[in-house]
């Protein structure tokens, strides 16, 4: 397996209405995506990286317990499959995106959550 860096970071909020404003406005975030009835707030740094906020309801939200970070993966059933022979325990199927990503949810030493995440080959919009 091959970590390329990170790409993506997100938490889970009890005020998704708050926290919005706090990454949009305080911190002067851009907005990718905000949506009020998912409760999932997407915003990109300088960088290219993704933060990303999971409210109350979210799917996500009820699975992470903190702060969680996606490693960059160029495989990402490969990468997987040599996790899970390494006895990794892993909370979730790959997902694939309609722009190609894919992501898989997998629980570190510690508890926490942790991603694998499969860029999409295609530019961002």
């Amino acid at each position: 397996m091959n970590i390329r860096g990170f790409s993506w970071a997100g938490a889970p909020t009890s005020d998704f209405d708050r926290t919005s404003r706090f990454f949009r406005d305080d911190l002067g975030l851009e907005v990718l995506v905000l949506d009020k009835e998912r409760m999932i707030g997407i915003f990109n740094l300088p960088t290219g990286q993704l933060f990303e906020i999971f409210g109350p309801g979210n799917r996500y939200q009820k699975l992470m317990n903190g702060p969680g970070i996606a490693f960059d993966v160029d495989a990402i059933d490969t990468a997987r499959a040599e996790l899970e022979g390494k006895g990794a325990k892993f909370v979730s199927e790959v997902e694939r995106g309609s722009h190609g990503d894919a992501w898989t949810l997998f629980e570190g030493p510690d508890g926490y959550l942790y991603q694998l995440f499969q860029r999409s080959r295609l530019p961002r919009e």
